[in-house]
């Protein structure tokens, strides 16, 4: 079936509530961070749904969300997490050891990092500054290796 924006609903390959454009040229932390924020956000709204003065949203705008969440799981091909499986409309997208160590590269970095760091980190990102003093050392394909040794 295709939708208003011409796309059909597969896993991993339809940006839900993402623009597209907005994601082909971001940073490969700016993914994270996307991915956290969308993650933390379909969380709370599911586990607050019912409790008074919360407006739980539409089952529409947290199917959207989950589009979108793994779109961005996909879309960490670009930055070399290899995925077995082609996306589908019935099949989730896999998180398989490659995206955990992705993921659990740049989870480590921000969690690290001093409240006021990231703040300027934020600051100099807005202001086009350079951020590379901000960004962790060797790669998250380390963090694969290790966990594929254990």
């Amino acid at each position: 079936m295709k939708y208003p924006n011409n796309q059909e609903k597969i896993w991993g390959l339809y940006p839900g509530i993402l623009k597209q454009e907005e994601i082909n040229n971001l940073h490969e932390a700016d993914v994270w961070i996307k991915l956290d924020n969308l993650s933390n956000n379909l969380f709370w709204a599911t586990n607050n749904a019912g409790k008074p003065g919360f407006k739980t949203p539409s089952a529409e705008t947290l199917k959207e969300i989950e589009y979108a969440i793994e779109y961005l799981i996909y879309y960490t091909r670009n930055f070399g997490v290899e995925f077995s499986k082609t996306p589908s409309q019935t099949e989730h997208v896999e998180r398989n050891i490659a995206y955990s160590a992705w993921y659990s590269y740049w989870y480590n970095h921000f969690s690290k990092m001093p409240k006021d760091k990231y703040d300027d980190y934020v600051n100099d990102k807005y202001c086009k500054k350079d951020i590379t003093k901000y960004m962790p050392t060797g790669s998250w394909k380390d963090v694969y290796v290790r966990m594929r040794i254990k």
